[in-house]
């Protein structure tokens, strides 16, 4: 659970940095990993932030294929 308030925190300073509703995962991920969240770390929160619906995730486009994210207005 820490690490899903960790990455979303993350991907709120990234949707307040720069316009626009869709945002790249690779960017998020990098971040993340920059705060030691990595690997399958990352993948967990990411899926638990989707699955609660916290994020919506687009798969497969965007920078490295990783597909791009947005924030839901919970």
């Amino acid at each position: 659970m820490t690490r899903m308030n960790d990455v979303l925190t993350l991907a709120k300073i990234m949707v307040g940095e720069r316009p626009g509703n869709q945002h790249p995962v690779a960017a998020l991920s990098m971040r993340a990993f920059d705060e030691g969240i990595h690997g399958s770390d990352f993948d967990e929160a990411l899926a638990k932030a989707v699955a609660e619906g916290l994020l919506v995730l687009t798969p497969d486009c965007g920078p490295k294929q990783m597909g791009v994210f947005r924030l839901t207005r919970r």
